[in-house]
């Protein structure tokens, strides 16, 4: 992988539907983002202008991999930790999936779908994202009537996307929250100190972003 990295080729990896199913199921119990749904998608670029890494297996099950593998006389090697019930993942595939599996049948595929589907969502969104961040750019920062304008769940996605491009790390979605209901129309001005020694601030028509000088 690495040295198809460093030549600038695509990386490809054997993930199957089974384990986008596996990744959806853990990270909906955990109460993932949508960016935690949009589990393996089927290709996501490695850097902005680099490779792309592929999974072009993800319309198959680990059963029929192994079948495919057992066809051909290919060497199988199963990792060992994969029996271990101290993974959550090896618990989601030996207990979850199974029941899921004799309820529903196909439940595996229809869940790596969604996935996929979600990714597709996802990936939409930050285009469409970033165009309206073109349109509410100021000289200084964003406007912040355009922003406050829009409902509170256009205006946090906005709003961290937006943090995200200028290099502030990501906040914690309470306090996305706190600050898009700040932002709304008819707010007064305010600021908020962030991570990384960002602070955000806002008055009249404009939201100002800028970070705060080290302390002696």
């Amino acid at each position: 992988q690495q040295r198809g990295l460093e030549a600038g080729a695509d990386v490809v990896t054997g993930h199957t539907a089974s384990d986008r199913a596996e990744t959806m199921l853990l990270q909906l119990a955990r109460g993932s983002d949508l960016a935690g749904l949009a589990a393996l998608p089927s290709i996501r670029p490695i850097s902005p202008e680099g490779p792309q890494l592929r999974r072009p297996m993800l319309h198959l099950q680990r059963q029929d991999t192994l079948q495919i593998c057992r066809d051909l006389s290919l060497p199988v090697w199963e990792d060992p930790s994969n029996r271990s019930p101290a993974f959550a993942r090896n618990r989601i595939r030996r207990e979850v999936l199974p029941v899921l599996e004799e309820l529903h049948p196909g439940c595996s595929q229809r869940i790596s779908g969604l996935a996929e589907r979600v990714s597709q969502v996802r990936d939409s969104q930050t285009e469409l994202s970033q165009m309206a961040l073109k349109l509410l750019q100021t000289a200084a920062g964003l406007d912040r009537r355009g922003l406050g304008a829009l409902s509170s769940a256009s205006r946090r996605l906005l709003l961290a996307q937006w943090l995200q491009q200028q290099g502030v790390p990501a906040l914690p979605a309470s306090q996305l929250e706190e600050l898009s209901r700040r932002l709304e129309s008819g707010a007064p001005g305010g600021a908020a100190d962030l991570a990384g020694g960002w602070q955000l601030s806002w008055r009249a028509g404009e939201l100002v972003l800028q970070q705060r000088e080290a302390e002696h």
